[in-house]
């Protein structure tokens, strides 16, 4: 059978959507889980020096 790009895009779209809708469904089903940590009041150690990095700026 020949694939063609019509037929590529049916197929990837119609697998998004499956995949899109799962995941909705599946929100949906846990919306009585009751939370039982977070991070709010967390405070991480004081740094003396805080260091940065840039990744993929290129060179001017």
């Amino acid at each position: 059978m020949k694939k063609n790009r019509r037929d590529f895009f049916r197929i990837s779209g119609l697998a998004g959507l499956g995949l899109a809708s799962s995941s909705f469904l599946n929100d949906l089903s846990q919306q009585t889980h009751s939370q039982t940590f977070n991070m709010s009041g967390y405070s991480a150690p004081k740094l003396n020096k805080v260091r940065t990095g840039f990744i993929g700026v290129g060179t001017l």
